[in-house]
């Protein structure tokens, strides 16, 4: 009984060893395939950095009448292995990207060449930012390694808040106010105040003669118990042509489900 009691500890000894064994050559080649892909990967950024620019962000003041922006971003190719860019485009349908040199995507070490973004600012007020990625030949799928970003500023002469009043369906319907403050040193004033649906009463009121007024908005006693949506238009004397004329809307609608976010509530309106 003692040899077949040592013949099974031998047996078992030796059995747990080649697991042991096993599970340290799995765990060493884990280890070693961890590091290719981290080495990898470094290789693929380090590969993208090559091409390095001047800036990655720049800031801007706008004038307020301008229609389009156009900012150039430069760079150069420092590496010294053969640079490609695959593809470069806007997070916005409000830029364009263009390449230098009639589109060229393939820089030899030493070659220059320039991202330009065109921003088409149309009515656009404020502070914004906006990014123009680019792609280079290596970078893992869906990650660019290289981010363009713009910010940009417009002066805001004449400003609207709250730009979007409501009322439940089957609320009293109280007057609501818009208030138009005016950012200029000279006196702004407004001309008229008008509603697209004539369910909705508007009116206007001076705080400060040129600075600040107030935009009463009410249901009438139609549109009580009905959906509706208007559009509210403010016209000024402002020097801005574009910010002349300013929006704000009104609205009736259901009160949403519990629970449900209101934004994501659809209604048709009547």
């Amino acid at each position: 009984m003692c040899i077949f009691r040592e013949l099974a500890t031998v047996i078992y000894t030796d059995f747990f060893k080649k697991i042991l064994v096993a599970n340290r050559v799995r765990q060493t080649n884990m280890h070693a395939m961890q590091r290719f892909f981290s080495l990898l990967f470094v290789f693929s950024s380090w590969a993208s950095a090559q091409l390095h620019f001047d800036e990655l962000t720049k800031e801007f003041v706008a004038h307020p009448d301008d229609a389009k922006l156009t900012c150039d971003f430069p760079f150069e190719n420092k590496g010294t292995t053969v640079q490609e860019i695959v593809a470069y485009v806007g997070n916005c349908s409000c830029i364009s990207a263009q390449l230098s040199n009639d589109g060229q995507r393939v820089y030899q070490p030493g070659e220059k060449g320039v991202v330009r973004a065109i921003f088409d600012l149309g009515t656009l007020v404020g502070t914004f930012e906006k990014q123009v990625v680019v792609t280079m030949k290596g970078d893992p799928a869906n990650q660019p390694s290289i981010t363009l970003q713009a910010k940009i500023q417009i002066p805001e002469f004449v400003k609207l808040e709250p730009k979007t009043i409501q009322w439940l369906v089957d609320e009293v319907k109280s007057p609501k106010i818009i208030k138009v403050t005016m950012h200029d040193d000279k006196p702004i004033n407004i001309s008229a105040v008008t509603s697209s649906n004539p369910n909705f009463e508007v009116s206007q009121k001076e705080v400060v003669a040129g600075k600040e007024y107030e935009i009463s908005v009410v249901p009438t006693a139609k549109a009580q118990n009905i959906l509706g949506i208007t559009v509210i238009r403010v016209e000024t004397d402002c020097s801005v042509g574009k910010q002349k004329s300013q929006m704000a809307f009104a609205t009736i609608r259901r009160a949403p489900p519990t629970g449900l976010d209101p934004k994501h509530e659809k209604v048709r309106l009547k």
